[in-house]
């Protein structure tokens, strides 16, 4: 009777065995397409992150570029407005000196006129 048991209850261990076995490579291969997806989802976000910090760098640069070429502008305006005080002050010296001189030659042709 024992031997009669023991044949169908080593059957038995072996079919759960085969089952088991069969369960582990399926589940596995279904972990490593699981993880190959996961994986291929990750490298798609990475580029996608990468895509988007590139563009923002770009738009970054192209705002201080502009604030830059802004800035520039500014202070040219302000060179060229300090450049026409400056030339307007020089102006106003060389009439001033022009006009003394003729002040001077003026009180100087009396005395030479009446000598």
């Amino acid at each position: 009777m024992l031997q009669s048991l023991l044949l169908p209850l080593l059957a038995g261990v072996a079919a759960g065995l085969a089952a088991a076995l069969v369960f582990i490579l399926l589940y596995t291969r279904s972990q490593r397409r699981s993880g190959s997806s996961v994986l291929a989802l990750a490298r798609a976000e990475a580029d996608r992150l990468r895509s988007e910090g590139q563009r923002d760098a770009e738009s970054t640069k192209s705002d201080l570029l502009l604030s830059a070429k802004m800035e520039t502008l500014k202070l040219r305006e302000d060179l060229d407005r300090e450049i026409q005080r400056r030339r307007e002050e020089f102006e106003r010296t060389e009439r001033r000196a022009e006009e003394r001189s003729r002040g001077q030659d003026r009180r100087q042709m009396p005395e030479t006129h009446w000598r």
